[in-house]
């Protein structure tokens, strides 16, 4: 009987091979691996699908389209893997026909099998799984094959395989009376059809082995992102003469470690707007600092590769979390930004409306802003409010910023709450600090 437990197949090394090119962003944006990180996303796809397939027909088939199947997911999860090993250059033992491994699985049915044992031909695994599957899709006017690959076949012979077959209780020796998936073979040049059984168990074990060679794949990969990380935290980085010039740097820092930063864009973007509103230079002017005052932090962020914390430092200032906000406004800003995306958006003159109302409640008081100006102006001008109004005191509760800037807070205090979603709520509270 065979315990089915032992055959599950571990979705989460699917998990593994996703995330050790999608964590580090080394593969997603490097023209030098860029191949690599294709072939590794469409193999995860390709095998996630197979495997919980299988997982969900553990049960010995009981017609043959489900065999079938089954034999054809097997080999989808060997190509996809194989095809890996090949491109990484990882050495797979299962190749090597003077290694014992190479003949676990269906070592006995090679030597057993009728049909070869006359030639006392030894396949590895591979090998004979090859054969099996090329007999088992095979059409039923005749496959072809390779005579150096199957000596066995005689010159010009053609081996026809109509079915797969099924059989609870094989009647060759070699199958051990298991439970197995045949092919019934023709040929053009041989009296006797041939049956070829190998037992499930075999099948799900050689199953089981070839995917869980997965590990090989993230080891390697695993080791080749870290070779990287060594390299860039060795790097010693030197703020440049002004700190605008600094965040150039960063970005080019970023690009060469196949990393990007939408908050690092977006501020570099808010440095050089040209500003149409002289009224609004003073505060855009105070803001702008307020992103200049962060390039030593993000040096230091960048030499201790925290890339998180890097964008982090960001977004609380250009981006300010207004979307974490619980408030009816939280829904105008987001229009605001939707419609004035700098893409001419034909939804632009709708955004009017929500700018009206961002106007009449907060952002009036801190900037001038009208609907002809560019759209990332107005983009701008918007967050320059917004970080006035509330930001800068979100930032002190949500990234926990170093004590001394808690002198900067008003004597009239604003009442922040988190909730357990990570949503806040905020009201002013006459109280001094």
């Amino acid at each position: 009987m065979v315990d089915l437990d032992n055959y599950v197949l571990d979705e989460s090394l699917v998990s593994e091979l996703r995330n050790v090119v999608y964590k580090t962003h080394l593969y997603r944006f490097d023209d030098n691996v860029k191949s690599e990180y294709s072939m590794i996303c469409a193999v995860s796809d390709r095998i996630q699908d197979a495997i919980r397939w299988v997982n969900e027909h553990l049960e010995f088939p009981k017609d043959c389209v489900t065999a079938q199947t089954f034999l054809m997911l097997i080999a989808v999860v060997k190509s996809s893997v194989e095809a890996l090993y090949v491109k990484l250059k990882v050495n797979r033992n299962f190749a090597d026909r003077n290694n014992d491994v190479s003949y676990k699985f269906f070592g006995d049915v090679c030597v057993g099998c009728s049909l070869l044992e006359d030639n006392k031909i030894a396949f590895t695994d591979d090998e004979f799984f090859q054969y099996f599957r090329s007999l088992s899709f095979s059409h039923p006017q005749g496959t072809c094959k390779q005579k150096e690959n199957y000596p066995f076949l005689k010159e010009g012979e053609i081996e026809y395989c109509p079915y797969v077959v099924i059989e609870k209780s094989p009647w060759p020796k070699y199958a051990k009376g298991k439970p197995s998936i045949g092919v019934h073979v023709y040929s053009n040049m041989r009296d006797e059809s041939k049956y070829i059984f190998v037992p499930y168990e075999s099948l799900l074990g050689y199953l089981k082995s070839r995917f869980e060679s997965v590990k090989g794949v993230v080891e390697v990969l695993q080791k080749k992102v870290k070779k990287a990380e060594r390299k860039f935290k060795k790097e010693q980085l030197t703020l440049k003469d002004s700190a605008k010039e600094s965040l150039y740097y960063f970005k080019d820092i970023l690009s060469k470690r196949g990393r990007e930063s939408y908050a690092l864009m977006d501020a570099i973007e808010y440095l050089e707007c040209q500003i149409t509103n002289k009224d609004n230079c003073k505060v855009v002017e105070e803001f702008r600092n307020e992103i200049l005052q962060l390039v030593p932090k993000l040096k230091e962020e960048l030499e201790n590769l925290n890339y998180e914390d890097f964008e982090r430092r960001l977004l609380y200032v250009v981006d300010c979390a207004w979307h974490r906000v619980d408030s009816p406004l939280k829904y105008h800003i987001g229009k605001v930004f939707e419609y004035f995306n700098g893409r001419n958006s034909p939804k632009r003159e709708w955004g009017a409306h929500d700018l009206k109302i961002l106007m009449d409640d907060f952002v009036g008081k801190w900037v001038k802003v009208s609907y002809d100006m560019p759209d990332l102006e107005i983009g701008l001008l918007v967050t320059v409010a917004f970080y006035m109004e509330y930001g800068r005191y979100l930032k002190l509760v949500l990234y926990k910023e170093e004590q001394e800037n808690s002198k900067n807070l008003p004597r009239t205090q604003m009442c922040i709450e988190m909730g357990e979603d990570h949503h806040i709520s905020f009201k002013w509270v006459e109280e001094e600090v």
